[in-house]
């Protein structure tokens, strides 16, 4: 169902494409970005968002990092990462499939130019979860 915006309260302050705060016509509150968004922001967070919710989190915005606060909980307790470690293998089940529900006017700049979004680097980059290494930077 496609919810139309009635009423654009404010910009958010934090994040950097700075979205608007928006009802919508079924009076629920949206984040909605704006024209300044690029095509690779938007591919970034709907991937994001979608396996977030694989991943059992719930998704409201985007706008704060949902390990930010319990990181060395996390990452330095082995047993709590390998739990951590099961549950993102299992989001990224949903990877391909996200991806083949993106907007396909999402992926094309204009005139047949590609967005500036690798698909494979990407699902690559997020596979590295079974690497300590990856413990270590997140």
């Amino acid at each position: 169902m496609t919810v139309m915006i009635e009423q654009i309260r404010s910009r958010a302050e934090q994040s950097i494409t700075r979205p608007f705060l928006c009802r919508g016509d079924d009076e629920h509150w949206y984040y909605v970005k704006g024209r300044g968004t690029g095509l690779r922001s938007l591919l970034c967070e709907w991937i994001a968002g979608r396996l977030g919710q694989a991943f059992g989190l719930s998704i409201a915005h985007f706008e704060q990092h949902v390990f930010a606060a319990p990181t060395p909980h996390v990452f330095e307790d082995l047993a709590n990462r390998a739990r951590y470690a099961a549950r993102l293998e299992a989001a990224l089940e949903v990877f391909d499939t996200t991806c083949d529900e993106v907007p396909e006017e999402w992926w094309l700049v204009d005139d047949g130019v590609s967005a500036d979004f690798d698909r494979m680097a990407t699902r690559h980059l997020l596979e590295r979860f079974d690497n300590d290494d990856f413990w270590r930077r997140v």
